[in-house]
């Protein structure tokens, strides 16, 4: 079913019909339903009293009368749109300009193509929902992924049994190519300098004792700032370092 309006061609509904079918679909029960609200709460409280006066007595003496009468009318519609005596189920229809009409061909296209246009919209937003989901477990597979790459490369760097593999690999091709970790590789003079308290850079005793954070070493703060300065290197391991990470040691 469907609201068209009383007397026009035209099925569709004007602005001013739209309005009074939503004052009587809206507006209208629920006055009808404060006013019997406020009706049950005089009736309770001032039937006996002789005291009420005003809007008060009028709505205890009328309102009986009016929803007696709106039932009535409501069934005698009801009656009568049954046996299609009258084209109106309610009084209300009247007071809105309207009736109702059975839905024909033409309105059971439109309700399939906006179905459809629904269905495409719906189809969207589930493709969307699907990639929102898909997002952080892919993300997560590819970290995961990564972590493992990186473990893996770090063996092949540091590990011995990555360096042997490495060197099994690659032969004298050098076709991928995990330098050794330098931490090792310090020659044998300066190990024994550090072992005696002296300096890897200047071999004498260290004066104002200075370990470079990144790798551990003991050097002169001296020789180690100029070092770093100069070359933004430690100068037993090779690995990039700054000034910012020479931490003084004081005794």
């Amino acid at each position: 079913m469907k609201r068209v309006p009383i007397n026009n061609s035209n099925p569709l509904l004007s602005f001013s019909q739209k309005i009074r079918s939503l004052i009587t679909l809206v507006i209208l029960p629920f006055i009808g339903e404060r006013l019997t609200k406020i009706y049950e709460h005089l009736k309770i409280n001032f039937s006996n009293s002789k005291n009420i006066f005003g809007w008060r007595l009028l709505l205890l003496r009328l309102f009986p009368f009016l929803r007696t009468f709106n039932y009535f009318a409501i069934i005698l519609f009801q009656i009568g749109y049954t046996f299609s005596f009258i084209k109106f189920p309610s009084w209300l229809f009247l007071i809105s300009g309207t009736r109702l009409e059975m839905l024909n061909c033409d309105d059971f296209a439109k309700i399939e193509l906006n179905k459809g246009r629904k269905n495409k919209f719906n189809s969207f937003l589930s493709r969307c929902l699907q990639l929102l989901f898909w997002l952080p477990s892919t993300i997560g597979r590819i970290l995961s992924l990564a972590l493992f790459l990186i473990q893996f490369l770090e063996i092949c760097y540091k590990d011995e049994f990555g360096i042997f593999l490495n060197k099994l690999i690659n032969g004298n091709n050098k076709l991928i190519n995990f330098e050794e970790f330098p931490l090792n590789k310090l020659p044998v003079n300066q190990q024994s300098l550090c072992r005696a308290g002296k300096c890897p850079i200047c071999g004498q005793i260290r004066n104002e004792e200075a370990v470079l954070s990144i790798s551990g070493y003991i050097f002169c703060y001296s020789c180690i700032y100029k070092f770093i300065k100069l070359n933004g290197r430690c100068p037993v391991t090779s690995l990039p370092a700054s000034i910012n990470e020479i931490i003084k040691i004081y005794r």
